[in-house]
């Protein structure tokens, strides 16, 4: 995916990020040294999300040669927590909202890298968060 990531569309890019987790047994071939490592379960988990973050910082750079290793790692945890939640609504079969929540999350992934990566754009994501509200009131 990475050699490609600057000839296919942001739509095609989001697919096929957001399936990575849920990848054919060729693909999940790659994590099996992390699944076979003598670690804890912890210790796999975190090792397995920060070479997953790595690996779409990299094709994030590709995708857009003048994007910062910074923001390109702060994108990859935001298409990470995404990809989660994507793959955990693949399992739910039987809930109602599910489709409509699959095409929402996709399209947040589509505008989220659109907006980040748009040369000359406003990068709201690099202002800082605005503060906290009190949800309980």
């Amino acid at each position: 995916m990475e050699a490609r990531a600057n000839r296919i569309d942001t739509e095609t890019l989001v697919d096929n990020l957001l399936g990575l987790l849920r990848a054919h047994e060729r693909e999940r071939a790659a994590a099996a040294p992390l699944v076979e490592a003598r670690m804890d379960e912890r210790t796999r988990r975190t090792t397995f999300r920060h070479m997953l973050r790595k690996q779409i910082a990299a094709i994030l750079h590709v995708r857009s040669p003048t994007l910062s290793a910074e923001a390109a790692r702060e994108m990859a945890v935001v298409l990470v927590s995404l990809m989660k939640a994507v793959s955990a609504l693949v399992d739910e079969v039987s809930f109602p909202g599910r489709a409509a929540a699959l095409r929402d999350l996709r399209s947040i992934a589509v505008r989220y890298i659109e907006e980040r990566l748009t040369p000359g754009s406003i990068d709201a994501y690099s202002q800082p968060p605005p503060k906290a509200r009190n949800m309980a009131t």
